[in-house]
């Protein structure tokens, strides 16, 4: 059984959901706080109570009576026969409804029926304020009320379909509604809540409740009934935690009748079971994992299995074993919110699906996998992974990793601008990138900025200006691609009082500013530091030479000489530091740089 689609009206956040559809294997639910991902997840678990929509368009004023139920239609899909065989396997007379009319008629929507069973069958019930109506139900196409539903007993040849149908009465045994119930229990529902299952009462059942209430009672009846199923439980769950080293379900000392978990931690050491830690003394995720694997391994039925924000309860490394798990068994549906990346890109749905709230409602959008995998792609052809940019509302792109922790340095204290929701993130040159011709950046720019699934809004793309020609320039330009007035940001560092300061804190190095001005005015038009080549002597003014000077090989050689080659320039380190003392000592140095910084944020508010 699986889940195979909602509609959801008048519950918490949703006035109304629209049609849900939900994919076998993993389905991932993403979105902000407060988004309406947990609301969703309660009335796939059908545990939805009368909750209704407030919102001033529900609710205009304080006194507004909102009588209307809180309702949704769920469809559960059986497939390949699955319903036939379990409905098989109860051994129990079979009633099946038709719509009453003449007999001919009433046969052949049974002998529809009946082949739907034997192939895909879905089935639609109402549900009100979290119970299942009893009332009304759909099979495929085709919908029943007690009203107008005549109940068939039948039964059936094996390969033959159905063999012989009898009129009979009593609404209530109709299999839809007769195990209404049943179909519920299957659907497990895991919130970020501690799970107070340490012990139970011995029995011989192996089904766990949906809450996984009577996990203490299950796993004992799996270890005394088999322990080969236990074993391999056992190393299923050591998998996700590798420290545990063995689950023992002892009877409690104090009542003969009651078991309980316990975890070992350590290699068992002959007579110290006293060392065994008890469940409700482990992490919170502990008793979530073993709950959720104990139904992966040991339904006999494929089930929905639904996860409330994973990554509140479990560490990443954690989730990633924890849903290679679930791919080893795809017979069942996977339904999880979160808001990490990793639970996102672990799953690899088939299916993902955002809230956000519009219009004081929550809205939900489906998007295809296949986008997602792409802006994964993209982002590693950038040398960014996918965790960097989740969950932020806009995103300004950057050279690189100096930039990406310089900027928002500049940013906070000479722009004085909060960033909130902006990430300034640093583009990883690699491969073709460092070539940086004008094609290039800009099919990395329009992936970047124009994708819209997963990948927050590209509100700016600052980029070193290198030496390309004004065509070039127009062109990144007139694309909304912002380019440094300096060749590079390096450029913005050369202060000597700041390059003399950073020399001085590394060992044995001791420099004025007054060297490296001298340094600077012997070696500064060396033709290495303009790609080899000369700068005619109208040029050479020191608007100029700040312009275009390749900044990163200067700092490269200064570092060298003054350290005798013991210490190389480093992009990041240094470069933070340089930024760090010019913005407390020589703010001005970095003016124009905070100009773009600034349009940009503004513009993108």
């Amino acid at each position: 059984m699986r889940i195979a689609d909602i509609h959801i009206q008048n519950y918490k956040s949703i006035a109304d959901s629209g049609l849900i559809e939900f994919e076998p294997g993993f389905n991932i639910i993403i979105g902000k706080n407060n988004s309406g991902k947990t609301a969703l997840l309660q009335a796939l678990g059908l545990y939805m109570t009368h909750n209704p929509h407030r919102s001033p368009v529900t609710a205009p004023n304080r006194t507004t009576n909102l009588p209307h139920p809180s309702t949704a239609l769920i469809s559960l899909a059986f497939d390949n026969g699955e319903l036939y065989r379990y409905l098989n396997d109860q051994n129990v007379p079979i009633f099946l409804p038709a719509v009453s009319g003449e007999t001919e008629t009433e046969v052949n929507q049974l002998k529809n029926i009946a082949a739907t069973m034997k192939n895909t069958c879905n089935i639609k019930y109402r549900v009100e304020n979290g119970q299942i109506r009893d009332d009304w139900f759909a099979i495929g196409n085709s919908e029943f009320t007690n009203n107008t539903t005549v109940p068939f007993n039948v039964t059936f040849r094996e390969n033959e379909g159905l063999a012989s149908t009898e009129r009979s009465s009593g609404w209530g045994q109709v299999f839809p509604v007769k195990h209404a119930g049943f179909f519920r229990e299957q659907i497990y529902w895991f919130s970020a809540e501690r799970l107070h299952v340490s012990e139970n009462d011995i029995s011989h059942n192996r089904v766990l409740r949906p809450d996984a209430q009577n996990l203490a009672q299950v796993l004992h009846a799996l270890r005394v009934s088999d322990y080969h199923d236990y074993d391999d439980y056992v190393e299923t769950v050591k998998q996700i935690f590798p420290e545990v080293q063995r689950i023992v379900t002892p009877m409690k000392s104090d009542a003969a009748h009651r078991t309980q978990i316990k975890l070992q931690m350590m290699k068992k050491e002959p007579g110290r079971d006293d060392l065994a830690i008890s469940l409700d003394n482990c992490g919170t995720g502990v008793g979530q994992v073993l709950a959720m694997l104990y139904v992966v391994l040991t339904s006999d039925y494929p089930r929905p299995i639904l996860i409330d924000e994973p990554q509140s309860f479990l560490h990443p490394g954690a989730i990633r074993k924890l849903f290679e798990v679930f791919r080893q068994h795809p017979q069942h549906q996977y339904i999880i919110t979160t808001h990490s990346p990793v639970a996102l890109t672990s799953g690899m749905p088939a299916n993902i699906l955002m809230t956000e709230i519009r219009d004081y409602q929550t809205k939900i959008t489906k998007i295809d996998p296949k986008e997602a995998r792409a802006i994964q792609h993209t982002l590693s052809e950038v040398g960014v992974r996918l965790s960097d940019v989740f969950g932020a509302d806009n995103i300004i792109w950057v050279e690189g990793k100096t930039e990406e922790l310089c900027f928002p340095l500049i940013v906070e204290k000479i722009l004085k601008l909060p960033l909130l929701g902006t990430i300034i993130l640093g583009v990883i040159n690699t491969g073709d990138f460092e070539r940086k011709d004008a094609d290039l950046i800009q099919r990395i720019y329009d992936k970047l900025s124009k994708s819209k699934a997963l990948l927050p809004l590209a509100i700016g793309f600052v980029f070193d200006r290198e030496n390309r020609s004004q065509k070039e320039v127009d062109k990144l330009e007139s694309e909304g691609i912002s380019l440094l007035p300096r060749r590079m940001y390096e450029n913005y560092l050369l202060n000597p009082d700041a390059i003399a300061a950073i020399l001085c804190d590394k060992d044995d190095v001791s420099v004025t500013s007054e060297q490296i001005e001298d340094w600077l005015s012997a070696n500064k038009w060396d033709k290495s530091f303009f790609d080899n080549k000369t700068v005619k002597d109208e040029d050479r003014i020191p608007e100029y030479w700040i312009r275009k000077v390749h900044g990163a090989n200067v700092l490269d050689k200064l570092f060298s000489h003054f350290s005798e080659a013991r210490f190389k320039y480093d992009k990041i380190q240094d470069g933070v530091q340089l930024t760090e003392w010019i913005i407390a000592k020589s703010p001005d140095d970095l003016k124009d740089l905070a100009d773009v910084l600034g349009d940009i944020l503004r513009k993108g508010n």
